[in-house]
């Protein structure tokens, strides 16, 4: 096998996987084919992610984009740090860290809850209004036509699976 295939080509994937027997017999080289291939695709959505962000000139990558994306979308213009948290998938301390980069650079600012001051809220500024503006709808095209060679069927079904997987992952994170 050539080392000018990507990580995550197929045969690589494969290979790799294959190769666990030879020092775990009992493995799932199903399993771990298909982790391999999850993971694959991840990095490489993400990437393909920061290139259509890229243009707009926003020092934005995947992570940073999830939370203006959540609070752009959401019903009110604003979130709480738990719900922000809740939404992208990461803890508050993660979270906590992206607002405090986001607001450096622009994007959003914070205030407490008028009924409530151990709660946080975080809404887009005026800029960060206007940047999502153009740079949602143009992600939004972008994962339409990225997503445009998958039957609405296979979308369904991708989605369906991934969710199931990420269930069953984030049981074992619980169980540590």
């Amino acid at each position: 096998m050539s080392d000018a295939q990507p990580p995550d080509d197929p045969k690589r994937q494969h290979a790799l996987a294959q190769a666990y027997l030879d020092k775990l017999p009992w493995a799932d080289v199903v399993a771990l084919e298909a982790n391999l291939a999850v993971m694959g695709t991840g990095a490489a959505l993400g990437r393909a992610m920061a290139c259509a962000i890229e243009p707009f000139g926003f020092n934005l990558g995947p992570p940073r984009y999830a939370v203006v994306r959540v609070i752009f979308l959401s019903e009110d213009g604003r979130l709480s740090l738990s719900e922000i948290a809740k939404r992208v998938g990461v803890t508050t301390t993660n979270i906590t860290n992206l607002i405090d980069g986001l607001e450096r650079d622009g994007w959003v600012e914070r205030f407490a809850s008028a009924s409530d001051r151990r709660v946080t809220y975080v809404q887009l500024t005026p800029e960060g209004q206007e940047r999502c503006g153009r740079l949602i709808p143009a992600t939004a095209r972008f994962t339409s036509q990225l997503f445009s060679g998958l039957t609405d069927e296979e979308k369904t079904t991708l989605t369906a699976t991934l969710q199931k997987l990420r269930r069953i992952a984030d049981a074992a994170d619980a169980n540590g």
